[in-house]
């Protein structure tokens, strides 16, 4: 009975996990991929920011290059039908934690040596494309990952977000 129970629930948890969605999309009504034939990619002036590596910037606009690529779409520098911008932002985050070492009675002893603030601070991307105007078509948010001092993405790390991306854009 307690595995029954137990193999449902675990079932449900894992279908429930896989159906939501990280990524908050945007976009106009008529918007479809399908319809434009080239397109530019551009960071974002606060993409340069120094907590950003450059291989990691560098990496996510050549992986959505690629992927962009092989939905038939054309890079050009000179007046393309979409412009893909990509932004990079970090939130710094300060969150008191306190640990009690010892305890008796009504006296509470801290430990001196320990980090009272969580510095880790989240990550996010957005990828925006604007018509040839700059009038926003579609864009989507997420959350990448929790990072210390530098925002550094390996590269399957990089495929799998801009693979996301990728998706939510045509699913859209």
């Amino acid at each position: 009975m307690f595995k029954k129970f137990f193999l449902t629930f675990s079932s449900l948890i894992f279908i429930a996990g896989c159906s939501m969605n990280p990524i908050s999309t945007q976009k106009v009504a008529a918007f479809d991929i399908s319809d434009y034939s080239s397109f530019n990619i551009s960071l974002s002036d606060a993409s340069d920011e120094v907590r950003v590596s450059p291989f990691t910037a560098t990496g996510l606009k050549d992986e959505l290059r690629n992927q962009l690529e092989g939905l038939s779409l054309v890079f050009t520098e000179e007046s393309p039908d979409v412009v893909f911008k990509i932004s990079l932002a970090i939130e710094e985050n300060e969150r008191f934690r306190s640990r009690v070492v010892y305890s008796r009675g009504n006296y509470y002893y801290n430990d001196p040596f320990y980090n009272f603030y969580d510095d880790d601070d989240r990550s996010f991307i957005r990828v925006t494309a604007e018509d040839s105007e700059g009038k926003p078509l579609w864009t989507g948010l997420r959350s990448i990952k929790y990072v210390r001092t530098q925002l550094v993405l390996s590269e399957e790390e990089i495929s799998k977000y801009v693979q996301s991306f990728i998706d939510e854009l045509i699913g859209s």
